[in-house]
């Protein structure tokens, strides 16, 4: 009787261990000073852009947040300049907060510092101001930088799966 009960918790626990390892690692981001922690980041590369995406409803509020590099790979050693510009080597970010679109500033300075952990990338983002985009009154097809902004920074980690598209 013991036995069984020494086995079966065993497995228990064999079982939990192996679960726990196709698990991503917990990505912990701030916006303007509130914490959030998900392991639900989703890796694509596409077009030359490795990102990372977080889409779902945080405390009852529609979120998506964008990470990731203007590079065809996500690396793992290097420190990249945060910037709107699609330049190959920079990094962006930005997110969707309540349906409203917020992107890196136009003047950023901000870096992500890229390291490697288990074999997958851990990118810490400095503090950053992102800008909320609002429609150009020039060209309601284009969004320009509005005055309302919010502060971002974190760290967060490569999904172990990863889509081509």
């Amino acid at each position: 009787m013991n036995y069984t009960k020494l086995l079966l918790s065993v497995l228990f626990l064999w079982g939990f261990a192996a679960c726990n390892k196709n698990r991503n690692e917990k990505s912990t981001f701030y916006i303007d000073g509130k914490q959030y922690e998900t392991r639900k980041f989703e890796a694509y590369i596409k077009s030359g852009v490795a990102e990372l995406v977080y889409n779902d409803k945080l405390d009852g509020v529609d979120m998506q947040v964008a990470f990731g590099f203007y590079l065809s790979y996500f690396p793992n050693t290097g420190q990249f300049l945060i910037k709107r510009d699609k330049l190959t080597g920079f990094a962006a970010t930005g997110l969707i907060l309540d349906h409203k679109i917020y992107l890196a500033s136009s003047h950023s300075t901000s870096t992500v510092l890229a390291t490697e952990e288990d074999g997958l990338g851990k990118y810490v983002i400095e503090p950053t101001w992102l800008r909320i985009q609002v429609p150009d009154p020039a060209d309601s097809s284009k969004l320009i930088e509005g005055n309302d902004s919010i502060r971002f920074w974190g760290t967060i980690y490569e999904a172990k799966d990863k889509s081509m598209r």
